[in-house]
């Protein structure tokens, strides 16, 4: 009868990742367990053995399927969380991202209105010196300024009236009149007041055909619809 029973062990035996260590003993027990502590083994019949072994075998399956719930009950929740805490992970890193680029856009803003207000500085110092007529001392200051702002338009018009009057006193510096003021009419062709400055230019050379065409210029630009 022992030997029956270790070979109704043997066929119990499955290849499972959740495989239990089954003894002789503990199958012994399981058995008795099964048959509600009324089993002989010497004189139990081949019918009630075979039923007994359905009994164990249903048994195993639903504590392998009760198992396999709870892990994935477990995983999920396991999972939940990775999920749940990435999410904050990422919100958090977004949130400091957002914080670093607002402090960059601060500390950009405050250096911008810095550089303005030393633009500010230099525009009004190269005046100062431009009405006292220290042309080249006006220059110094308008040059500092377009340095810090090299497109803007303030800056090099200064410039180009500064030159213009060294041309006109001097007769210095008349090339870089000219140019500065060429290169401000092709970016802003329909300003009068870059055409009276080269008409003054020209006057200053002793051109006086090519002042009166800008100053034509001027006109059709007043006149025009």
């Amino acid at each position: 009868m022992i030997i029956t029973l270790r070979n109704n062990t043997a066929l119990l035996r499955k290849k499972s990742f959740f495989k239990k260590e089954y003894t002789y003993f503990k199958n012994k027990q399981q058995y008795l367990k099964a048959a509600d502590g009324q089993l002989n083994f010497k004189t139990a019949t081949k019918e009630q053995l075979a039923e007994i072994r359905k009994k164990v075998t249903n048994q195993r399956k639903a504590e392998t399927t009760r198992t396999v719930i709870i892990l994935l009950i477990v995983g999920a929740i396991a999972l939940t969380v990775f999920v749940k805490m990435t999410i904050s992970i990422r919100q958090e890193d977004k949130i400091i991202e957002e914080k670093a680029r607002q402090a960059l856009l601060l500390q950009q803003e405050i250096e911008l209105k810095a550089k303005e207000k030393q633009f500010t500085f230099f525009i009004d110092k190269g005046d100062d010196w431009l009405g006292l007529n220290k042309w080249h001392d006006a220059i110094h200051f308008y040059n500092l300024a377009s340095e810090l702002f090299p497109d803007s338009f303030e800056a090099k018009h200064r410039l180009a009236i500064a030159y213009t009057y060294i041309c006109q006193k001097e007769k210095e510096d008349c090339t870089d009149a000219k140019n500065l003021i060429d290169k401000l009419i092709e970016t802003q062709p329909d300003n009068t007041e870059l055409y009276q400055l080269r008409a003054s230019y020209y006057y200053a050379i002793g051109d006086t055909t090519s002042a009166l065409a800008d100053l034509d210029s001027v006109d059709k630009i007043i006149n025009e619809p």
